[in-house]
């Protein structure tokens, strides 16, 4: 044999002997699995990864905590189910929903596309509500609860400098209550009572042209004319005196009440039963012609200086008239008066004589009688 021959069989003899080697060790080490099995894997604590692949979790789902590369749960936008049930999550390309109770609520707003963007419930899902950006339109719902812009009403000044300004059909105008009062800042001025002037004094308080003094209520601001007055401070004193009654209207007025308690009659009231009397200071008329008027004073005198005419009352009432003759008397005529041939006594123009002569008029019909002093 050769050298080059006896290599090769050699080469063959070692390659068949380490195959053979080989496959013991495969077979042997398999075969010891096969009788002990894997060693044992050791539990760790925390959620354990779990294949999932459909059906019902026993315990809680836990995710990872989210970071900067990615988030703890994914739910990938698709189409809404047609019929969800009461617990269905999902997502679409317009929100995240959640099917509770047996309606599908949207979790999330629709995304505004600029400043100023409203997002609002329509009843059935959220809808945006374009912003209004011009800065003159106002924002108005209607009775179905939709809201929209509109332009604003516009307005205009109105009213006088200081006024209270209101909203008068889309312009703006003086504020005024009812005519009696007016408002010019910062004061509100009443001057009237239902259109009525009630004078100055009404808006006036103590230390205002109101004085307060020893019992004494004291107006020195005087009443415009427009309200009632004469416009002229005169220093009006109203006096409450607690011992009198006196009751003191300026210098010249005064109105005074009897001491004591007392009941006080009414003009205007029927069957007053009077306890009480009066005296009366007669009234002297002029000489000459004269209409009577009872109702100046019930005693009246008149003097008879030549020829004159006493014409009847104009409204009832009753009262006498004293008249005395001077050296120019002349005949007296009655004119308006209902009355027989008798009248009484007969009149004369004898100088000093006198005569009272009653006259009254009851109903429009006028008559009077004559009485002689002499």
């Amino acid at each position: 044999m050769n050298k080059l021959l006896l290599r090769k069989i050699m080469i063959f003899v070692l390659g068949t002997w380490l195959a053979s080697a080989f496959a013991l060790i495969f077979v042997t080490a398999f075969g010891l699995i096969l009788q002990f099995g894997f060693p044992p894997v050791t539990a760790q604590p925390g959620p354990q990864p779990q294949p999932f692949v459909g059906g019902t979790l026993t315990a809680p789902l836990i995710t990872t905590a989210p970071t900067a590369g990615a988030s703890g749960l994914n739910l990938p936008p698709g189409t809404a189910p047609s019929s969800p049930a009461n617990g269905d999550l999902y997502v679409t390309s317009a929100n995240i929903f959640a099917r509770v109770a047996g309606a599908t609520l949207p979790l999330g707003f629709p995304l505004p596309t600029r400043a100023g963007d409203i997002a609002y419930w329509n009843g059935t899902v959220w809808v945006t509500l374009p912003g209004n950006n011009s800065g003159t339109n106002v924002l108005q719902e209607t009775a179905a609860g939709v809201p929209s812009w509109v332009s604003a009403p516009p307005a205009t000044a109105g009213g006088s400098n200081g006024q209270i300004q209101v909203n008068v059909a889309g312009s703006l105008g003086g504020f005024t209550m009812g005519g009696d009062c007016t408002f010019v800042s910062p004061n509100v001025t009443c001057l009237k009572t239902n259109g009525t002037n009630f004078g100055a004094a009404a808006t006036l308080g103590v230390g205002a042209g109101l004085a307060s003094s020893g019992g004494n209520i004291i107006l020195t601001v005087p009443v415009t004319a427009a309200n009632g007055g004469t416009g002229v401070s005169n220093s009006t004193t109203l006096t409450l005196a607690s011992n009198n009654g006196t009751l003191t209207f300026g210098a010249a007025t005064n109105a005074t009440f009897p001491a004591g308690a007392h009941t006080m009659a009414a003009l205007d009231l029927a069957d007053q039963t009077v306890t009480g009397g009066a005296n009366v200071t007669s009234l002297a008329q002029s000489a000459g012609n004269i209409t009577v008027d009872c109702g100046a004073r019930p005693l009246q005198t008149i003097n008879n200086g030549g020829a004159f005419t006493i014409t009847a009352p104009a409204s009832d009432g009753s009262c006498m008239m004293l008249v005395t003759n001077t050296g120019a008397a002349g005949a007296i005529t009655f004119s308006g008066f209902s009355v027989g041939s008798n009248t009484g006594d007969p009149l004369t123009t004898t100088n000093t004589n006198k005569f009272t002569i009653s006259i009254w008029r009851v109903g429009g019909t006028s008559g009077y009688r004559v009485l002689a002093h002499q």
